[in-house]
C-alpha cells in the first residue's frame, strides 16, 4: 500500500480542484488556486514542507497562486509552451474580470521528464489540446494521474480557448487511455474519477468517433 496521501481542496470562482500531495512530511501541490489559507489549513494538518507547485496548464483558475508560492521560495513548474500564460492575456483572468499576479515558472516541463520531488518521482507527459502546454502528472507509486483540464468524469476540457484545439485533446486523450494501469484520475473540476471507467463512459468516444 503506498504511503502517499493525496488531498483535495475545491476553491475559487470555477471550483477548481487544487491537489496537496504528501508522504513522510513532505509533499507538493497540483494546480494552485483559491485561497492559500485553505491550501495551507490542509498542508499544516499534514504536517509537510511544500517542495513544488506543480502546475497542469496556465489558466488562471489553476494558477491564481502560483506567484503566491514561488515568493515563499517553493518552486513553480509548467509545461514549457504555457509559460507564457502566465505573464499574458492568455491565461484568461482578464476575459472573467480578474487581476493576475503575473510570473514565470522556476521549471519548464516537457513531455518524458521525470520529476524528483518530496522523495516522490513524478513523469511528465505533454497532454495538449486543452491548451497547448497542458501536461499530466502521472505518480506510479500512488496509482495516480493530474490531468487538469484534459479529461473530467464523463467529459473533456475546452477547446475554444487561445490555442486549444480538439484534434489535438483527442490525440492527448487516446494517449492516457493506452496507459495499461486502471490509474485514478484527478480531474482539474469535479469529480476524482478511474481511468478505466473513463475509457468506457467518456463522452468523447462518442464525439471524437474513429479519431479516438
Amino acid at each position: 500500500m503506498s504511503d502517499v496521501i493525496i488531498e483535495r481542496v475545491i476553491a475559487g470562482v470555477l471550483n477548481t480542484n487544487t491537489y496537496v500531495v504528501a508522504k513522510d512530511g513532505r509533499g507538493f501541490i497540483v494546480d494552485s488556486n483559491g485561497k492559500a489559507s485553505k491550501i495551507d489549513e490542509v498542508v499544516e494538518r499534514l504536517g509537510i514542507t511544500v517542495e513544488a507547485i506543480l502546475l497542469t496548464h496556465g489558466h488562471f483558475d489553476h494558477c491564481m497562486l502560483a506567484k503566491h508560492y514561488q515568493e515563499k521560495g517553493i518552486k513553480v513548474y509548467i509545461g514549457s509552451e504555457d509559460n507564457e500564460k502566465l505573464s499574458t492575456h492568455k491565461n484568461l483572468a482578464l476575459m472573467c474580470g480578474l487581476a493576475f499576479p503575473y510570473m514565470s515558472a522556476d521549471v519548464m516541463v516537457t513531455d518524458g521528464d521525470v520529476l524528483d520531488i518530496a522523495g516522490m518521482q513524478i513523469k511528465v507527459l505533454a497532454t495538449p489540446g486543452h491548451s497547448v502546454g497542458s501536461v499530466t502528472y502521472v505518480l506510479d507509486e500512488a496509482n495516480a494521474i493530474f490531468v487538469g483540464d484534459l479529461l473530467l468524469k464523463l467529459s473533456y476540457g475546452r477547446t475554444d480557448f487561445y490555442d486549444g484545439d480538439f484534434d489535438t485533446l483527442v490525440h492527448s486523450v487516446k494517449k492516457i487511455f493506452s496507459l495499461d494501469k486502471n490509474y485514478t484520475i484527478y480531474t482539474g473540476h469535479g469529480d476524482i474519477t478511474e481511468l478505466d471507467y473513463e475509457k468506457r463512459n467518456n463522452i468523447i468516444n462518442m464525439e471524437a468517433g474513429d479519431k479516438l
